[in-house]
């Protein structure tokens, strides 16, 4: 392999490389709609195990962090077809191995959870430090061929009518 094929090939693996970083930055893609009383989010995160996938929600703020270890063959040592070994060679790798993402959800999918009166932790029961708690049901997370869907139901809000003079 001459000194022109190996810089381009370099380049490609530095380019490759710069992608994923772009990548984990902006994934994992997301909708998010409402349907019944219900706000829906979806997130698109192929090749994730459910195992490594969490789930927070903290009022507004809902955020996706999930964590795969490499893969094995991007750990393949040498293997260039001239280097006598007969290994492989990454060529591209540019499958985010990590997602971080905060999402801020609309007001009326904001979640205050239920806390047990005389909980372990000394807390004071719920209502006494002046915040409301959520009677709704809780959020449900399900991962499933690679979309994270997380369905949060939403207050209902009534409208105020206001006369026109």
């Amino acid at each position: 392999m001459g000194p022109a094929e190996r810089l381009a090939q370099e380049m490609t693996r530095e380019i490759g490389a710069k992608t994923r970083e772009f990548y984990e930055f902006v994934l994992p893609p997301i909708d998010m709609y409402t349907k019944d009383d219900s706000l829906i989010v979806a997130a698109d995160m192929p090749g994730f195990e459910k195992k490594d996938v969490i789930v927070t929600l903290r009022g507004r703020m809902l955020r996706i962090q999930a964590c795969k270890e490499r893969e094995a063959w991007l750990d393949i040592k040498g293997g260039g077809p001239d280097d006598g070994e007969g290994g492989s060679e990454i060529i591209c790798a540019q499958r985010p191995s990590f997602v971080d993402k905060k999402i801020r959800l609309p007001a009326a999918a904001a979640f205050r959870p239920r806390r047990d009166r005389g909980d372990d932790d000394g807390g004071a029961p719920a209502g006494d430090d002046g915040e409301k708690e959520d009677k709704r049901q809780a959020p449900t997370a399900k991962y499933e061929k690679g979309v994270l869907t997380v369905v949060i139901p939403v207050r209902k809000r009534k409208g105020l009518e206001i006369a026109v003079k």
